[in-house]
């Protein structure tokens, strides 16, 4: 399966309330830049709650723990552009475990991934989730594979080899921890739990005693190594990419 590259327009701090403007169909991606690169940390970090300044402080390494506060502080940037509130004030709750929302505008949906100097946020009025992968050779994938997707998925890889095979597990891997981030499990949930049509545009239970319950994905390349997946409960018609802190 070919997807493609995602075509991102790059937005800048000061016209982001242009771009932001919520509708109900609405569903914008956001690719983050976290490398830091012409990035004033230390006044970022000062958008940030005491709790995500603390979390901050557990990283042991400094590139991550200023990643980590550039993907905070550019995700309360965006948010306040669309709620019109100060970065500073927005609070998270917890409406299911793993999956954010802002406690005092419940009818924006959130979803967040991150993979190395690259970060995504999903904004949306329907319950989305988003997953980002780098495609990189890992130690006992084919076990990882075993373990995660169902039969069916597995033959679809049986038939792969090399850099196919690879890609092909990369997709897999996204669209289905896109759907455990939608559902707010995270992997407290077994993926084996879900399974991804052969087209890969949908999901479906594998236990069927469970409903009729279906999700749609959408699979694209967020860069030349980085493989995302957007699951959404509707049926993604028009979203918009959108590209924040420098040339990623």
């Amino acid at each position: 399966m070919d997807i493609e590259l995602a075509n991102w327009s790059s937005v800048d701090f000061g016209n982001l309330s242009e771009v932001c403007a919520p509708g109900h169909a609405m569903i914008d991606l956001w690719l983050l830049n976290l490398s830091g690169e012409g990035q004033n940390i230390s006044r970022l970090k000062k958008l940030l709650s005491e709790t995500e300044i603390a979390r901050a402080r557990h990283y042991r390494f400094r590139e991550h723990r200023h990643r980590f506060i550039l993907r905070r502080a550019f995700q309360r940037i965006i948010l306040a552009a669309y709620t019109g509130a100060d970065p500073r004030q927005l609070a998270y709750a917890m409406d299911h475990p793993d999956k954010p929302m802002l406690a005092d505008y419940p009818e924006l949906q959130l979803s967040a991934a991150n993979s190395g100097e690259t970060g995504l946020l999903c904004v949306s009025h329907s319950l989305v989730g988003i997953d980002l992968e780098q495609v990189a050779e890992q130690p006992a994938l084919n076990l990882v594979a075993q373990d995660n997707f169902t039969r069916s998925e597995q033959q679809r890889l049986a038939g792969l080899s090399g850099a196919d095979w690879l890609a092909a597990f990369t997709r897999l891997w996204t669209q289905k921890e896109a759907i455990l981030k939608l559902l707010g499990t995270g992997l407290s949930m077994s993926p084996l739990e879900l399974t991804v049509a052969a087209d890969e545009a949908s999901a479906t239970w594998t236990d069927i005693e469970r409903g009729v319950d279906c999700w749609h994905l959408k699979t694209f390349r967020a860069a030349d190594a980085l493989i995302a997946t957007l699951a959404s409960t509707d049926k993604p018609c028009d979203i918009k990419y959108f590209r924040l802190g420098g040339p990623s």
